[in-house]
């Protein structure tokens, strides 16, 4: 596991950071979640603060962050 990423991914979230990355690249819950590979209900509880995001899904929603910032889109 890469802690230093999971430490990455868990402040984005802690900090709202996370869903402003998600809103700037003008994706909804559901199409992130899908482009990441995790259930889009995991994805709204991590953003909500309900869940604190572990594991291997936060770093597969990490890594897709990383392609769609750049410019890998959805669908492409």
């Amino acid at each position: 596991m890469d802690f230093e990423r999971l430490v990455r991914a868990r402040r984005l979230f802690a900090s709202g950071e996370a869903r402003r990355m998600r809103e700037a690249l003008g994706l909804s819950i559901p199409e992130l979640a899908e482009a990441a590979g995790i259930p889009h209900s995991t994805l709204s509880a991590w953003e909500a603060g309900k869940h604190r995001p572990r594991g291997a899904p936060v770093l597969r929603w990490l890594d897709a962050m990383e392609r769609l910032q750049q410019g890998d889109r959805p669908g492409s």
